[in-house]
């Protein structure tokens, strides 16, 4: 039995810092290192979840290349459970991530196999065998996205599983096109800011929590960056500060908040115990470089948020 089935994007990172803010206007600049990762927001949230003590499987499609076997071997070195991945087909997604001294980052970005994840893909087996569903990142998965997205949680909602998905930036500019059948089978959704925003064409976190209340969401949240997240379960509102954090690289950080709250939300489903204690594993991601690394065990990570306070305000969810 597994806690969460993490589906989607499996891809290599390799990350170059510090890097200038006009990289792309000068011959040459030097830098201090280089790492090479796995990343994707689906192996991001499935490594950090498996350092939170958590039993996951990944099901996604890299390809028969060197990167392909950097993400397998190391996956499988953090605990994850990689035997639904599928190899072939296509080169390996990979992105070069180039970070700045403040923890800014500008990205290349070979989509490669994600493109090739399709629903059927997907087994009703593994869907039984877990206990949530989580899919990241929609509007990246281009053989997924829509009506197979939606029926994908369909499935898992017909057998009681918890449901979630996080999106990325949709480059064809569908947005809510691409997830309004999903929403109807999705328990949690938390997006950027940005994504919330482009989504909603709202501004205030409250008012995108406004215009989602009607889909059947437990749980809808904006992560905020520096500035925290906002969460709502439609009764009240939570709106939590980030914990102050050395920042290295910012790489993963929403993917190590949504790591996070799955693991704690099914324990309290309480979606602000679950949001402090998302921003407490989004706080230990930044200060290390590569997207999960840095994430401790969830007996560390639940001590250090009782030992350490978070700016935290319950209002009522005015609908």
């Amino acid at each position: 039995m597994f806690d969460v089935l993490c589906v989607g994007l499996l891809v290599g990172d390799i990350i170059v810092s510090p890097v200038s803010k006009n990289i792309m206007e000068i011959d040459t600049c030097p830098i201090q290192r280089i790492g090479y990762f796995t990343g994707g927001d689906a192996l991001n949230a499935a490594v950090a979840l498996s350092r939170l003590s958590k039993k996951v499987k990944a099901v996604g499609v890299v390809g028969d290349d060197v990167m392909g076997h950097l993400i397998m071997e190391n996956a499988c070195r953090e605990g994850v459970d990689m035997s639904g991945v599928i190899m072939g087909g296509a080169p390996t997604s990979t992105s070069i991530v180039l970070s700045e001294n403040n923890g800014e980052r500008h990205f290349a970005f070979l989509h490669g196999a994600n493109e090739l994840l399709a629903e059927h893909m997907i087994l009703d087996q593994d869907l039984q065998a877990s206990q949530i569903i989580y899919v990241g990142s929609a509007m990246a998965l281009k053989s997924l996205d829509g009506n197979g997205l939606a029926r994908l949680l369909e499935r898992a909602k017909g057998m009681g599983k918890l449901t979630a998905f996080d999106c990325t930036f949709d480059k064809d500019g569908l947005w809510l096109h691409k997830i309004k059948k999903a929403l109807r089978f999705t328990d949690i959704f938390i997006p950027s800011y940005e994504e919330a925003a482009a989504i909603t064409g709202k501004t205030d976190p409250p008012e995108m929590a406004r215009f989602f209340s009607g889909y059947g969401l437990r749980v809808f949240g904006v992560k905020l960056g520096a500035a925290g997240s906002y969460l709502t379960d439609f009764v009240n509102d939570f709106h939590i500060s980030a914990f102050p954090a050395n920042v290295t690289d910012t790489t993963g950080a929403g993917d190590c908040y949504m790591a996070g709250f799955l693991a704690a939300y099914p324990e309290s489903r309480d979606a602000g115990e679950a949001g402090v204690f998302a921003s407490a594993a989004a706080k230990f991601c930044v200060e290390a470089m590569g997207a999960a690394s840095n994430i401790p065990s969830f007996e560390t990570v639940r001590k250090y948020v009782a030992e350490h306070n978070c700016a935290y305000e319950k209002t009522p969810f005015r609908a």
